[in-house]
């Protein structure tokens, strides 16, 4: 298959052009995320949308995109990110499910260890991609041998301890609610 351009001149005599005024389009991108999933490159997603820039502001990609990253490819995505000038949301909710990925309970402490020291290479990593906001949001409680209330706890101490090691990366970290989680099902709840 061959692709041709062809350009061609055109002179025109005696002809009355009527001029239309400008077409002068709204900006609809203000404050809109593209979220993204299961996405190989960010790079290509976006340069595979042209009418990105009309639509949308930032992209809301998951935590796993990080993390599954080597260090340079994100730098090479990072550069590009700048130049378009794309804010990116991190979201950790979808690993965030107390088993067989992330957990957010310390019930289990050589769990809960290797949760924070993923979350922590993430938000390094986050912050090579200039990367200033991420999601959390609650998961289930253990099956066994935690109480509702030794959880209550174990959140608040461990969401005390990620929020102040995002500070050192400059990342602020929002809780989003997620009724499917079984655990603070409303945002009212979340908010508590």
């Amino acid at each position: 298959e061959s692709r041709e351009i062809r350009i061609f001149r055109i002179r025109l005599k005696d002809t009355n052009v009527e001029r239309k005024p400008q077409l002068v389009f709204q900006d609809k991108s203000k404050n809109r995320a593209l979220s993204l999933r299961n996405i190989s490159s960010l790079k290509e997603e976006i340069l595979f949308r042209p009418t990105f820039d009309q639509y949308f502001d930032s992209v809301k990609i998951d935590a796993g995109y990080l993390i599954d990253k080597d260090i340079e490819s994100l730098k090479y995505e990072a550069e590009f990110i700048k130049r378009q000038r794309i804010n990116i949301m991190v979201d950790f909710s979808p690993l965030l499910n107390f088993y067989p990925d992330l957990t957010l309970l310390d019930n289990i402490p050589s769990r809960y260890e290797k949760t924070r020291d993923t979350i922590e290479k993430a938000f390094k990593e986050a912050q090579i991609m200039g990367i200033k906001d991420v999601l959390f949001s609650f998961h289930r409680n253990a099956e066994n041998w935690v109480t509702i209330e030794e959880a209550d706890v174990s959140f608040r101490k461990n969401f005390r301890e990620l929020a102040e090691m995002a500070s050192k990366y400059g990342i602020i970290i929002y809780l989003q609610s997620n009724p499917w989680r079984g655990w603070r099902k409303t945002m009212r709840e979340t908010i508590e």
